[in-house]
């Protein structure tokens, strides 16, 4: 999707945008742990915490903090955060 298909709509974020947002709006903490996968590489692995600490959401390894989202992809990372897609200017799940 181009800029100008998604000019004037309020989810055209970048990733680092919506999780900016979700760790001041929501109050998530953005952490990261480093992993070493069976070939030896090493692997950061991502993830949001809730306030009380109880809850731990993966996030997408392959998206870069630039990357500008859509409107399939900032609902399903709603919904993943348990977090309502009107929060974001979506139209609610129906």
């Amino acid at each position: 999707m181009d800029d100008e298909e998604t000019a004037g709509h309020p989810w055209t974020l970048t990733y680092k945008e919506l999780l900016d947002r979700v760790c001041s709006d929501y109050g998530f903490r953005l952490c990261q742990s480093e992993v070493v996968d069976p070939w030896g590489r090493l692997i950061k692995q991502r993830y949001l915490k809730s306030v009380d600490g109880m809850s731990i959401i993966h996030l997408p390894a392959n998206m870069e903090p630039e990357t500008r989202l859509n409107e399939h992809t900032t609902r399903s990372l709603c919904r993943r955060l348990g977090i309502p897609p009107e929060d974001f200017g979506l139209y609610p799940a129906e």
